[in-house]
């Protein structure tokens, strides 16, 4: 799976959570044509990197702030340089949140995650799927 320029706009933004919310070390993740997968890290504050003035944000606020920058630059990609319109809003209104508890879950998860694109063809959100019961 090749990720058109919005694609690779949420990925860089994903990418790179740490530089904007230092306790949040991204791990693996994938964009995908209808949906995004990412396991992020909570990390102790580094005072130095985070800097005096800035306040620890949960895991709730900083999913707003990843959705809200991604949800701007993107609207700016229609504008500029011609990507597709979206309705209502770009993403879903909440999201799902887990605890990993283990490296075996972990690795479990990451798996998931990397093998998602292989299970596309199989998504009922595919609108390029056929499914024997339509033909």
């Amino acid at each position: 799976m090749i990720p058109n320029e919005a694609g690779k706009m949420v990925d860089h933004i994903w990418k790179n959570l740490s530089t904007y919310h230092p306790r949040m070390e991204p791990d693996t993740s994938i964009v995908m044509p209808n949906h995004f997968h990412g396991n992020l890290f909570l990390t102790r504050s580094n005072s130095t990197k985070a800097g005096k003035n800035k306040k620890n944000l949960t895991l709730a606020e900083v999913v707003q702030r990843f959705k809200t920058m991604t949800t701007r630059l993107y609207i700016e990609g229609v504008e500029k340089s011609g990507w597709t319109q979206f309705r209502r809003r770009l993403w879903q209104r909440n999201y799902y949140e887990h605890v990993i508890r283990s490296d075996e879950e972990l690795n479990r998860i990451r798996q998931y995650i990397e093998e998602n694109p292989m299970r596309w063809d199989e998504d009922d959100e595919n609108p390029n799927r056929i499914c024997i019961h339509e033909l």
